[in-house]
């Protein structure tokens, strides 16, 4: 996952619907619905309308499945057991999205001064 879809993950309301969100993750519809037969992953429903509705804590949840299919290449079976017993993916999942905290704070940082060069300059001219 990249910064921008961090960044976006953190500032989401505490609810998305389904048709926003999924794309973050690069993920088709398709596979969220079998992602929700076979795992823990279990979105609320709108009473109206029946739309999925994702909490951060789903949001998350989709990152680890993804994380262990995609990037672990684990099967279906192993995530949703890896899922049930916790442990080393979550120790996983903290560390990479401690490094995207200060991967953001670096930019943010370079942003600032890039800018304050820009003043620098245009003040010198």
């Amino acid at each position: 996952m990249d910064i921008v879809t961090s960044l976006l993950i953190f500032f989401m309301p505490k609810k998305r619907k389904n048709n926003t969100h999924w794309r973050l993750f690069k993920v088709d519809e398709t596979q969220l619905r079998y992602w929700e037969r076979h795992t823990p992953l279990a979105p609320k429903r709108a009473a109206s309308s029946g739309t999925r509705l994702y909490t951060q804590d789903d949001l998350k949840l989709v990152e680890r499945i993804r994380y262990l299919l995609i990037d672990k290449g684990l099967s279906l079976q192993a995530v949703a057991e890896q899922l049930q017993s916790g442990g080393a993916v979550d120790t996983d999942l903290q560390i990479r999205e401690k490094l995207w905290e200060v991967r953001a704070k670096v930019l943010e940082l370079k942003r600032v001064v890039d800018q304050q060069l820009n003043n620098a300059n245009s003040s010198n001219e």
